[in-house]
């Protein structure tokens, strides 16, 4: 279990993004939801909840439609799919999207949305990476939507369909409802038996707003929080330098020539119809590979971490935490 990753207020405002990844939120309804706070995993509460959620969406009708159940405390709570948007404070007119809904664009319209981030609108399967998004007010928002929401690991660079979706409706000032992306997440969360469990700050979230909070306040933090702050930028190449107050943006895994942030030009919260900026700063162009320049420098060479033992030592801390997970579900369902 690791803690989940929220948006630093700081590193936006460092970059010049913060009022476009604002913006970009408000298109979708978000401006308000507890989504932007910041909170703590506790591990029992995150395993109690994952342990016993059911998540059926399709179940009922109307306002009624959907059933969502879980535990926390050890105090059962169900919920349809309104009632907990609207305690989550997400959108639920009747024009909010609730999944992706693919069938209802033009054929091909999201390729082609995504050449307009990227300059690529006939992209492979495999070529749908954040990094690749000229944009850095929609890179670190697509890095709300990955880690936060999704919680995924840090360095996950793939733009998946839900992630694009909602991406296409900020440009589009369309209303998405969070929860039920985020409850899709938690249910597949579940049956994934090797996925790692970072969403531990959300079911804090949701404890929360149904009014546990006195409770929580008697349970020890598993662990904190992580911000996708400046050096967590750089770790995972958004950046290309620290310590200054100009930063130097990558894309396509190459640092952008002659332009550095902030920059007037990421803005997209001036364009309330069509934001500004997916060919406002241009692709790196192409290194000429020479002779000289294929050769490594080996005065930038460090002695590497040993991943191995690493790795084996994260694997068995997520075994005994799958173990422990099953346990709980298996004494929830019978």
């Amino acid at each position: 279990m690791l803690p989940s990753l929220y948006a630093d207020d700081w590193a936006m405002t460092a970059l010049g993004l913060r009022q476009s990844v604002l913006y970009l939120l408000s298109q979708i309804g978000w401006e308000t939801a507890p989504i932007r706070r910041q909170f703590v995993t506790y591990r029992r509460l995150t395993l109690e909840f994952l342990s016993s959620l059911i998540y059926l969406p399709s179940h009922g009708k109307g306002i009624s439609r959907g059933f969502i159940q879980f535990r926390m405390f050890n105090m059962e709570y169900q919920f349809n799919i309104q009632d907990f948007t609207n305690l989550l404070g997400f959108p639920t007119s009747f024009d909010t999207f609730t999944v992706s809904q693919e069938e209802l664009f033009e054929y091909r319209e999201l390729e082609h949305f995504w050449g307009n981030l990227t300059g690529n609108d006939d992209p492979e399967e495999h070529e749908f990476l954040s990094g690749n998004i000229h944009n850095p007010a929609f890179r670190y928002f697509h890095k709300i939507l990955t880690h936060t929401l999704f919680g995924k690991k840090p360095n996950s660079t793939t733009v998946s369909r839900d992630e694009l979706f909602i991406i296409f409706y900020a440009s589009q000032n369309r209303p998405v409802n969070d929860a039920t992306f985020m409850l899709a997440n938690l249910d597949h969360l579940i049956q994934d038996e090797r996925a790692p469990i970072r969403i531990g700050g959300l079911i804090t979230m949701i404890g929360n707003t149904i009014g546990l909070r006195q409770p929580m306040l008697d349970l020890s933090p598993f662990c904190g929080i992580t911000t996708m702050s400046i050096p967590f930028l750089f770790n995972t190449m958004f950046i290309a330098n620290l310590g200054s107050d100009e930063f130097e943006l990558i894309i396509n895994n190459q640092v952008l020539c002659l332009f550095t942030m902030p920059d007037p030009r990421t803005s997209v919260h001036n364009h309330p119809q069509t934001p500004s900026g997916y060919y406002d700063i241009d692709p790196p162009p192409q290194p000429v590979q020479t002779e000289e320049s294929a050769i490594p420098d080996l005065r930038h060479h460090m002695p590497g971490t040993d991943y191995n033992t690493a790795i084996e030592a994260l694997m068995s801390e997520q075994d005994a935490l799958r173990e422990e997970f099953a346990n709980m579900r298996h004494e929830f369902l019978g």
